[in-house]
């Protein structure tokens, strides 16, 4: 009889520690689960309000047109930055291999090229923002491949996005032309986007 009460009484302590357990095992479960939903919450209002950098790339042709008014219109807000990038080759040394004359580019020819690109850059902010920017922006004038300069500049500005026009060429035309967008669709780790326009 002892024996019998003794297990009666164990086992009705075992099931009121199980009911306890599991009802403070719930509410600690139930008290992560705010918590996380609270930090998610603020992580996102902090994602929304971090100020971003976005790149456009820019030839002054109707396709780096096309990019801005994108970037500008689904992208960028009140605290990001538009960074708007020319890249152009300079002038380089060669030789005439039938006549031997070595023509080296003046200083003159060098400076024009720099002042072309700083020109197209400037008549894409006034065409798209006019005279005075509601947007901060950044102009980035470098030497080189575009591809290149633009991927570059996007892992070393950490960007959020990199925006670029794209001719509305077909599959095999681009394979064969080349295209700024195709190669940074492929090799840039940043998101890319790229606005087609047709020719």
């Amino acid at each position: 009889m002892k024996h019998i009460f003794f297990f009666e009484f164990f086992f009705f302590f075992f099931f009121l520690f199980l009911i306890s357990s599991n009802f403070f095992v719930t509410l600690f479960r139930a008290k992560l689960n705010n918590m996380g939903s609270k930090r998610t919450k603020e992580d996102l209002l902090d994602i929304w309000a971090k100020p971003r950098n976005i790149i456009v790339g820019i030839d002054g042709s109707k396709f780096g047109d096309a990019a801005i008014d994108w970037a500008i219109e689904n992208l960028v807000r009140e605290n990001d930055t538009l960074h708007l990038v020319y890249s152009y080759v300079p002038l380089m040394e060669y030789v005439d291999v039938e006549d031997g004359i070595v023509f080296s580019p003046t200083q003159k020819e060098q400076d024009k090229l720099k002042d072309h690109a700083t020109g197209v850059v400037h008549h894409s902010i006034v065409r798209a923002l006019g005279e005075e920017p509601h947007v901060k922006i950044e102009q980035h004038i470098l030497t080189g491949d575009p591809r290149m300069c633009i991927n570059d500049l996007a892992e070393r500005l950490e960007a959020s996005t990199v925006v670029v026009g794209c001719r509305g060429r077909g599959a095999v035309s681009r394979a064969l032309l080349g295209s700024v967008s195709t190669w940074l669709s492929h090799h840039c780790k940043r998101p890319v986007v790229i606005v087609r326009v047709d020719d």
